[in-house]
C-alpha cells in the first residue's frame, strides 16, 4: 500500500529538504535551488529536483546521499494541483 503524500508548497518543500541536507556531515554543503512540477512518476511523485549546487557537484559520495535524502522527500510530499 502506498503511503499517501502530504500537499506542500514548492517554498516549504526547498527549505525541508536545505535544512536536511544541511544537517548532513557528507553532503552539508549541497543545496537545491530549485523543483520543478513534473507529471506524476510511477510512485506518484510530481516533483523533481532542478537545480543542485554544491562543491564539485557535492561530490560522488555526497551527490548518492543527496540523492536519498532527496527520494526520501520524494516520497513524502507533492505539491498540491
Amino acid at each position: 500500500m502506498a503511503m499517501t503524500r502530504q500537499f506542500i508548497s514548492e517554498q516549504r518543500l526547498l527549505a525541508k529538504i536545505n535544512a536536511k541536507l544541511a544537517s548532513d556531515s557528507v553532503c552539508g554543503d549541497c543545496t537545491v535551488s530549485s523543483l520543478m512540477r513534473v507529471e506524476s512518476d510511477q510512485t506518484g511523485c510530481n516533483w523533481s529536483v532542478a537545480a543542485i549546487s554544491g562543491p564539485f557537484n557535492c561530490g560522488a559520495a555526497g551527490s548518492s546521499r543527496a540523492d536519498k535524502v532527496i527520494e526520501t522527500f520524494k516520497a513524502l510530499y507533492n505539491f498540491a494541483d
